[in-house]
């Protein structure tokens, strides 16, 4: 004996296929955008050239490493650190060290799969010491950082933040812009740049997320 006339049948039928479309839908947006693009929990290593707006220092290289780890859907820690060994020029070649270290926490929220925004702040410290600069400094501090990540299409992430870095007595603001093309679920190809009151950088390296 039938319990459930047909028409709920139908009705059950049609709802169960609706609901498996929409959970594979759901799974192929979650894969697309939450994977090695939209991620907070990775670790990057790039190339940085760097320059200065004292007329001084020379262009210099360096180097940029840092690691993200998201244990819950919103909250994440993160840790960065940037060093360029500078040559400044007068009247013999000496050199400095840039420093850049920042240790802190951020919230995050993803809308519609493909679009996150975010706010991190906490522990900074820096080092720039060219000689007869004003805008010296070896100090620790604080920075906040307010940010935007889109998904454009397929595996290609834009992000985009402001940079605020007090460090004693000085502010620093700054804009940082990059890309992240992921190549698989776990590694991708990050292209950053940054500028401040004090430096400009432009980075190429690898991610590898999970």
């Amino acid at each position: 004996m039938d319990i459930l006339p047909r028409s709920s049948k139908l009705f059950l039928a049609v709802s169960s296929l609706f609901v498996v479309i929409f959970s594979a839908e759901r799974a192929d947006a979650q894969r697309i955008w939450d994977g090695p693009a939209l991620s907070y929990s990775n670790f990057e290593l790039e190339w940085e050239r760097r320059t200065f707006g004292n007329a001084t220092l020379d262009e210099s290289d360096g180097f940029h490493a840092g690691i993200s780890i998201a244990p819950i859907p919103l909250l994440y820690f993160t840790g960065d650190f940037h060093y360029a060994k500078v040559d400044q020029i007068l009247q013999e070649i000496e050199e400095i060290d840039f420093i850049d270290a920042r240790a802190g926490a951020g919230l995050r929220l993803t809308l519609l799969g493909a679009i996150s925004v975010y706010a991190e702040g906490g522990f900074a410290y820096g080092q720039y010491e060219p000689k007869f600069s004003p805008d010296s400094y070896d100090s620790a501090g604080f920075y906040v950082e307010p940010g935007l990540k889109v998904g454009l299409f397929g595996r290609l992430e834009a992000n985009v933040a402001g940079d605020f870095l007090v460090l004693d007595d000085d502010t620093l603001v700054g804009l940082k812009g990059g890309l992240v093309l992921g190549i698989t679920d776990h590694f991708g190809i990050t292209v950053d740049a940054s500028t401040n009151d004090i430096s400009d950088y432009f980075g190429v390296g690898v991610r590898f997320s999970w």
